[in-house]
């Protein structure tokens, strides 16, 4: 202790007489008049080699030197200045010194030393690394020392009436501090001060208040002028979250655009601007009329996710317009356009119901959800939102590009909300809208543009006849977003620029031409069923069989489950209808009617579960415990599904022989009738399996004829249809493991089912015809799953798979992208076709190819449509896909040398960016964003954005049925569970060698209080597959070269920093590795800029500050080389 104590007292002494030496050459070089070049030749002297004049206090010696006197000494302040060019003292010293001046009682030292500060603050900058974690506070010292300055000034003014030289003082600070905002550098140091120093940038603020306050006061001596005023601002509004950074800078083409766009609107509604202009440029900003981003995104989450709940579909939709840059009204006609267009293409065949019932029912609840999430209100899920969870976070945007109140004051703004786009009729009709009434601008906004899609409206009104407009319309303004008047006013339009088209009133109509009109009616219908099934069942079998009957009756079964999927009510109606079919199992002793009441709604209840099941899948419609009822039971032992086959043997376990025999003895002696009375249909449907194999294994010993199996066959499916069902499910099992050669007999006995009965008589009674028709809806499904047909014959299905085809797989998938990048929007066959091919081929060689067809573009806008599709297209399995194209699709274009020739621009940039959308896409996906935080910001994409829930219960969302089927890319198995970071009190210092909190795991000392943070790692292998990338980018970047690999590698930064905003950014970043930036900006500094290094890094973070102020000094000397273009 003693020898510390000793050594710490020699190195003081040792300063000390340094310091003491550098005075008393300071005192001679100004007894002796020394030029500054002999300064900086006698100061060597006294410095060692290598030493900064920092460590011996220099800039304090000569500052005190220069200032001692009541005027300055110029002389001396020539040595200081000579000094910060050769590198003996610092400009963090340098400010940080100038910054504790308090003479302001002379005034010509403190005009002096701002003089000087105008001469040296073109070159501040950092060239040491000790200096970088100190120049930022120094700069921000500086601000707070400058408008101290200022306020003596403005008081000494006040008090002395007239002194040049306290106007001097009082002007200076504000130019400076002018010259200081407009540099990128000083800017960004201001933000890191800001975060790094709270206390002492309040102070800044409370000195612009004081200084704004004082200034506009009456009949003061000074006055704040316009820039004076601006100058204060600017520096209130770095308290904001990027208040230094020029947004607009890294923010997409379109989003600037469509800021224009809505700022046209307001100006022309006020009479501001030429309206010829402004409308032409409203249609030159837009993308081409028939490319819709959001038809495709939609088109595919709807194939994968139909009883997904709201909140799963706000979050892509909010993620798509992040990445887009939409504004609020031109997203909200986005979703409307894209749901009409995939409508319009679904007219006349099997989904129409599906996208009908999501077009008109589900979309009001989205956008309503979305109106509610980007203006910060709760949203209320148990009145307004169907099928939403019982609580959830409201999903916040914060990109939030404009303001969406529901306040009544904006209806007297502008009552139709678009002026920029009114016809006299509009005008005439916005006289009509009741101010006080609440509704979203937005949303009102958005029908303006919607209307501008004048061919799609007038095409889907001819085939619906009925105007799709005004049924959206009337659907709004049930939740609240749109008014009555508005309803009537834009209807009107309509009307007028679509005359040729008639409404469902004025013409009869099918079911099929006015799918709007008939879907808005199923939905009290919907209601009514599930009340009908909340009644006694004793009581209520008959009313019950008539309701159900009715349903089975043309198309009406498929608009019912078509809005109970929509409005999350799926689950709900499964479980009742199980319910009732474990009620009609049969009790003995029951006869008459009752008894075959009781069988016909087994049959009835049991085909329709059937269906449901095929159409949704087992996983999403029943209950994850795994109920004990029968069907529940029959489902996962017995039934056909595709990716889960069945064992045939396992299936005739539960089979009584002698109940076996007592069929077969039935069915081949052609008898149809069963006594209802004794009859247990749950038994039957066990027993069939039992006995269909024997009829087959009898035909295949030559036992029984053709003739004989047929009439068997006919027997068996003449009363009740449930038991071709349960045959036919064996048979199908049955076939998966036979040889090519034995599939014959099964397969005929099968499509014996599908044939039509020969005796009328049958038919004709019971409900046999609607019954049966379910019956060959279900068998013909599972006779495809097992052995599908060719591509032509199965278009009247939605199979899960549909790729026989003489053709290659990746022809086909050429030619199906062709046409998808021609229209610039994803037909629904062809998603269907796109799963097919991604199931067959795996999600390496679907991504590998779509990347393929993307790069063969090569002008920009065809390289943005292709991205914007392919990455769409990639959400059938956005996790694996994404792990693809990291992990094997990507390395190919950085290593291969054959491929790496197409990382070409605007190629490289269209590959990066469409990396960019994959990355954070997935992560979003599988939860890896999740951040709670009280004053800051909040995340939109949380962890409840990524569960779905059906009838109170939250399960896990279905992504494709590639992942329902167990499967994983090459053995990487995705973990669904998130790790939650270390826990770190706010106060907390993260370690200097931590990279998670270089990026956002914690929040430094300098956030406000209250504030907390909680952020989610992302889960394996996603992690991994960002670990081996970020490393292969560093091998990339590490020689200095550049290529067109470093120029990738940036473009790829550069599109997280565009698409994540600051949290999502941190998330995908933070495994980068710490020399990878400073290596590239080395080989690229003209690409770099001050904006994009600030978003890089986390500067919330004490390490994220430190790099980013050692990039941005590294940048700035680079930036300063002579030569520098």
């Amino acid at each position: 202790m003693k020898n510390l104590l000793m050594g710490v007292t020699m190195e003081t002494t040792k300063v000390t007489s340094k310091t003491s030496s550098l005075k008393a050459l300071l005192l001679r070089a100004w007894r002796e008049r020394w030029s500054d070049l002999q300064w900086g030749i006698q100061i060597k002297t006294i410095l060692p080699r290598g030493v900064s004049g920092d460590v011996y206090n220099l800039a304090d010696c000569i500052l005190q030197q220069a200032l001692v006197g009541p005027g300055p000494n110029q002389l001396v302040l020539t040595y200081l200045k000579h000094s910060l060019s050769s590198q003996l003292v610092s400009y963090a010293a340098v400010l940080q010194r100038i910054s504790k001046y308090d003479g302001f009682h002379k005034p010509h030292c403190v005009i002096s030393l701002m003089e000087f500060l105008e001469t040296i603050q073109g070159r501040i900058t950092c060239r040491g690394k000790p200096e970088e974690g100190l120049l930022a506070a120094s700069i921000l010292s500086l601000c707070h020392w400058l408008l101290t300055a200022a306020s003596h000034a403005f008081t000494a003014l006040s008090d002395l009436g007239d002194s040049p030289e306290h106007s001097l003082i009082l002007e200076k600070p504000f130019t400076i501090l002018g010259s200081m905002l407009n540099c990128d550098f000083t800017l960004a140091m201001l933000q890191l001060a800001r975060q790094d120093d709270r206390e002492l940038f309040n102070d800044v603020l409370k000195k612009c208040k004081e200084l704004e306050v004082a200034l506009s006061g009456q009949g003061n001596a000074a006055k704040l002028t316009t820039s004076m005023e601006e100058i204060l601002r600017r520096i209130t509004s770095l308290d904001n979250e990027d208040g230094c950074l020029r947004g607009w800078m890294l923010q997409p083409v379109s989003q600037q655009q469509q800021n224009m766009q809505v700022q046209r609107w307001r100006q022309k509604k006020s009479g501001i601007g030429n309206e010829k202009d402004s409308v032409g440029e409203e249609h030159s900003s837009c993308e081409p009329v028939a490319y819709c981003p959001l038809q495709a995104l939609l088109a595919i989450e709807v194939l994968l996710n139909p009883s997904s709940d709201t909140h799963v579909f706000v979050n892509d939709i909010l993620m798509m317009q992040r990445l887009k840059g939409y504004s609020l009204p031109r997203l909200y006609s986005e979703v409307m356009r894209a749901c009409l267009i995939c409508l319009n293409d679904v007219l006349g065949t099997s989904e129409e119901s599906q996208w009908g019932a999501f077009t008109f029912l589900k979309v009001p609840h989205i956008l309503r959800q979305l109106h509610l999430s980007v203006s910060g209100e709760s949203t209320n899920h148990g009145k307004g939102s169907p099928g939403s969870p019982s609580s959830t976070s409201s999903v916040a945007n914060q990109d939030k590009l404009n303001s969406s109140t529901m306040d009544g004051s904006l209806a007297s703004s502008s009552p139709l909300g678009d002026p920029s786009m009114s016809s006299p009729s509009s005008q005439s009709s916005a006289n009509m809208v009741n101010a006080s009434a609440p509704f979203s601008r937005d949303v009102v906004d958005a029908f303006e543009l919607l209307l501008q899609y004048t061919p799609l409206l007038d095409v889907i009104d001819a085939k619906c006849s009925c105007s799709v407009v005004e049924c959206l319309l009337n659907e709004l303004a049930k939740v609240g977003l749109v008014t009555e008047s508005h309803v009537k006013a834009y209807s009107s339009r309509r009307e007028v620029s679509g005359g040729g088209v008639q409404k469902s009133e004025s013409s009869v109509v099918s079911q099929t031409a006015s799918i709007p009109k008939v879907i808005i009616r199923a939905e009290p219908t919907l209601a009514r069923i599930l009340k009908t099934l909340d009644a006694d069942y004793i009581k209520i079998q008959e009313a019950l069989l008539g309701v159900l009957c009715q349903v089975l009756t043309g198309k009406s079964f498929e608009l019912i489950l078509a809005v109970a999927t929509v409005e999350g009510k799926l689950r709900t109606f499964v479980m009742k209808l199980i319910k009732f079919n474990e009620c009609s199992k049969g009790i003995s002793g029951e006869g008459g009617k009752a008894a075959q009441t009781r069988a016909m709604l087994f049959d009835i209840s049991f085909l329709m579960l059937c269906s449901i099941v095929q159409t949704y899948g087992s996983q999403v419609v029943l209950s994850e415990e795994g109920g004990d009822s029968f069907f529940e039971q029959w489902v996962r032992e017995c039934m056909v599904e595709r990716g889960r086959p069945k064992c045939p043997e396992t299936m005739l376990n539960r089979c009584d022989p002698a109940k076996v025999d007592a069929l077969l003895s039935q069915f081949n002696a052609g008898d149809i009738d069963f006594k209802m009375g004794q009859v247990k249909w749950h038994e039957m449907c066990l027993n069939v399996p039992a006995a269909i194999r024997e009829v087959l294994f009898a035909w295949e010993q030559g036992s029984l004829s053709p003739t004989d199996v047929k009439r068997v066959l006919d027997a068996l499916r003449s009363r009740m249809c449930c038991l071709p069902v349960c045959a036919a499910a064996w048979l199908c099992s049955y076939m998966q493991i036979l040889h090519q050669d034995a599939l014959l007999k099964p397969m005929n006995m099968v499509q014996q089912f599908l044939t039509t009965l020969p005796n009328e008589d049958i038919i004709q009674q019971d409900n046999f015809k609607e019954r049966s028709s379910l019956m060959f809806q279900i068998i013909r499904k599972m006779q495809y799953d097992v052995h599908p047909p060719t591509l032509s014959k199965s278009k009247v299905l939605t199979l899960s798979h549909s790729i026989v085809s003489h053709l290659p797989i990746s022809e086909q998938l050429q030619t199906i992208w062709v046409g998808i990048h021609r229209r610039g929007w994803v037909t629904i066959e062809a998603t269907h076709t796109l799963e097919s091919l991604l199931n067959t081929g795996g999600s390496q060689w679907f991504v590998s190819n779509l990347v393929k067809e993307v790069l063969r573009y090569h002008y920009r806008e065809d390289l943005d449509k292709a991205v914007d599709l392919a990455f769409a297209i990639f959400h059938l399995d956005i996790e694996n896909c994404n792990l693809a194209l990291l992990l094997h699709v990507l390395p190919q274009y950085l290593q291969n040398q054959m491929q790496r020739e197409q990382l070409v621009e605007p190629q490289a940039s269209a590959l990066a960016q469409l990396c960019a959308y994959c990355v954070f896409s997935a992560v979003e996906a599988q939860g890896g964003v999740d951040s709670v935080n009280s004053s800051v910001s909040s995340i939109s994409g949380s962890i409840n954005g990524v569960n779905t829930t059906c009838n109170g219960r939250t399960v896990s969302r279905k992504r494709s049925r590639r992942d329902m089927e167990g499967e994983d890319l090459e053995g990487i198995c995705p973990s669904k569970l998130l790790r939650l970071a270390p826990s770190l009190s706010i106060n907390a210092t993260p370690e200097p060698n931590d990279a998670a909190s270089l990026f956002g795991s914690v929040v430094g000392a300098s956030n406000n209080v209250g504030t907390q943070r909680r952020v989610w790692s992302i889960p394996d292998p996603l992690q991994m597959a960002l670990n081996e990338l970020f490393q292969a980018f560093s091998v990339i970047v590490q020689d200095g070269e550049v290529s067109q690999q470093t120029h990738f590698v940036f473009k790829f930064l550069e599109c997280v920093v565009k698409c994540g905003g600051r949290d999502r950014t941190g998330i995908v970043l933070q495994c980068m590795p710490s020399a990878l930036v400073p290596s590239l900006l080395r080989s690229l500094p003209d690409l770099f800029t001050t904006d994009l290094l600030l978003r890089l890094y986390d500067i919330r973070t004490v390490t994220g500050r430190r790099a980013a102020a050692r990039d941005l000094c590294m940048l700035r000397n680079m930036t300063m080389k002579p030569g520098w273009p």
